[in-house]
């Protein structure tokens, strides 16, 4: 089944890759959690304000979806340590204004040598969401426009976090490469470079295993999730 899981109407507007079942544990395991991912894909559209938006602390596409997850205006408040350029256009909201009860979750990791605690550094992964009851859950990261070290850190924290019994899958969105003539086009080619974060620089990262054997579902938004006209 695997790819099948997701909505034609999805596939047809993202790329998606997966690793070890992605799609069946989520499915299976996480119900609420594909659903979340589901919905957000489908209320998000690439609008080309988000592209075009003058330079910020971080971008309106992360800042949209991790919204629709945790709810818009906690998220804007914590994610922007400081105030907004006064030509800074509010993130308008997709999804619900509360959020899906998803949280920005950084986790606190020690080990035991001969009675001495050692701490385990961990990045916060952006959003998570456990089972209730449990303590495995599903991660989600936004990679849009950073250095591709953060594919790395974002892989190995997965992948330390699965062998620790605490994330059952971790999912990565990103832009497709195809969207470079979409910036080129705008003029913003130099803003988004083919050495930042796209598909065709997170496949080889995730081939080379730097999740090791960690589940990942990976998302790419192409030129059909994009609206000129935005």
């Amino acid at each position: 089944m695997g790819l099948d899981l997701i909505p034609v109407h999805l596939r047809e507007r993202y790329r998606f890759a997966e690793r070890e079942h992605a799609c069946s544990i989520l499915a299976k395991d996480f119900p609420k959690q594909f659903k979340d991912i589901l919905d957000c894909l489908t209320a998000f559209t690439l609008k080309k304000s988000y592209i075009t938006a003058a330079g910020q602390n971080r971008s309106p596409v992360p800042e949209a979806i991790d919204g629709f997850f945790q709810g818009a205006a906690p998220v804007l408040a914590k994610k922007s340590g400081r105030t907004k350029p006064k030509n800074r256009e509010p993130i308008p909201l997709i999804g619900d204004p509360v959020g899906r009860g998803w949280k920005e979750k950084k986790f606190d990791i020690t080990i035991e040598v001969d009675g001495r605690s050692v701490p385990i550094p961990t990045h916060k992964i952006d959003n998570f969401l456990q089972i209730q009851g449990d303590a495995r859950g599903v991660g989600i990261e936004v990679e849009w426009n950073n250095k591709t070290e953060f594919y790395d850190r974002d892989l190995n924290n997965f992948r330390l976090l699965r062998q620790l019994g605490v994330l059952s899958v971790g999912l990565i969105i990103t832009r497709d490469t195809e969207l470079q003539k979409i910036f080129n086009g705008l003029g913003k080619g130099n803003s988004y470079g083919t050495s930042t974060t796209h598909w065709d620089k997170l496949i080889p990262k995730v081939d080379g295993g730097g999740a090791g054997g960690c589940p990942l579902l990976l998302v790419g938004m192409g030129t059909k999730c994009y609206d000129p006209n935005s």
